[in-house]
């Protein structure tokens, strides 16, 4: 993050020197913009956080981090409308900002505006090496204004490791293209990457029957359903309100209620790593599912099978956490 502190400084601290009133504003600016960081960084209620912040914010409307935390908060509520103008503000205050100017396209898109996306997005492009998210978001903006030549055209180079949304989206152009090779190596890169993008899954499961290998369709069908069943599951969703008041009152009922969610849930992400074991994070979850449940050998055993499977592309203290956390220490 840029230091507030340091734009600006001998201008600021001659001005200050000069003009009373000016010490005066700026020092009250630099207290309030510290309480409301102090309260982003302590992580306050959103509410309290963005009042602190507007309140800094209308002593200096210029400041780049305020307006960067500003639209990052207001992103984070869905007040897109202002986020934008507050992010507008920081890249005013900052061009050569790429994560500002980013999220000023981002912004644009999600508002309906294509035209200023497209405009925006295009210094993002200008380096040496192609950035993915930035060729995702050009392509977006294109495909909105009906431009989808240009939208494909965007996506022509992505680097070796794209990111993962563009790589869906040039996908899913090629397979509308009937271009399925390229389709299905682009949704496999991208699963590579993000292995629970439903988009991908679908998308790739589409090419597959195109394709005429129906034993792939039908597997990237089935696990597609178990991530729907996943989230739709209401283990991990808790029933709240008149349902739950009544499970309250009925505890016998409800222990078996939550004993069946706990199989069906277990059984659930069984079968999905085992048609899907590229997903890392479904081994935490099988895991805790377990724990849960008081079988801690077993989940350990879980934890067991993911580091054999992908212990050497991960980090030596995340491994040594996950054995702590589900074995107790080492895992024979």
């Amino acid at each position: 993050m840029v230091s507030l502190t340091a734009c600006g400084g001998a201008e600021a601290e001659r001005s200050s020197r000069d003009d009373p009133a000016a010490a005066t504003g700026a020092a009250a600016f630099e207290a309030a913009r510290n309480r409301a960081f102090r309260l982003v960084d302590a992580g306050a209620p959103p509410e309290q956080a963005l009042a602190a912040l507007r309140e800094a914010h209308a002593l200096d409307p210029t400041a780049f981090g305020v307006n960067a935390r500003l639209g990052a908060l207001c992103v984070e509520l869905k007040l897109y409308g202002e986020a934008l103008g507050f992010h507008a503000a920081a890249l005013a205050a900052h061009p050569d900002d790429r994560v500002s100017r980013r999220e000023v396209v981002w912004l644009a898109l999600q508002l309906g505006d294509p035209t200023r996306a497209l405009a925006e997005v295009e210094p993002l492009l200008a380096g040496p090496e192609p950035d993915g998210e930035a060729c995702y978001l050009k392509a977006m903006a294109a495909d909105q204004l009906g431009r989808r030549s240009q939208a494909r055209a965007a996506l022509s180079e992505l680097p070796e490791q794209g990111a993962a949304s563009a790589l869906v989206l040039r996908g899913r152009f090629a397979l509308e293209a009937g271009e399925l090779p390229a389709a299905r190596s682009d949704l496999e890169r991208a699963l590579a990457q993000r292995p629970d993008d439903q988009a991908a899954l679908r998308a790739l499961a589409d090419t597959c029957r195109r394709a005429g290998d129906d034993a792939a369709a039908a597997h990237w069908d089935e696990v597609l359903s178990l991530f729907v069943a996943l989230r739709d599951n209401r283990f991990t969703r808790p029933a709240s309100g008149r349902a739950e008041r009544k499970l309250q009152r009925q505890a016998q009922r409800k222990n078996e209620y939550i004993a069946a969610e706990v199989a069906a849930h277990e059984r659930r992400l069984r079968r999905l790593l085992e048609l899907h074991p590229d997903w890392r994070e479904g081994y935490e979850q099988l895991a805790d599912t377990l724990t849960r449940a008081d079988r801690d050998q077993d989940a350990c055993a879980v934890i067991d099978a993911l580091l054999a499977r992908h212990g050497q592309q991960m980090d030596p203290t995340n491994v040594a956490n996950l054995r702590r956390r589900y074995c107790g220490g080492e895992s024979q």
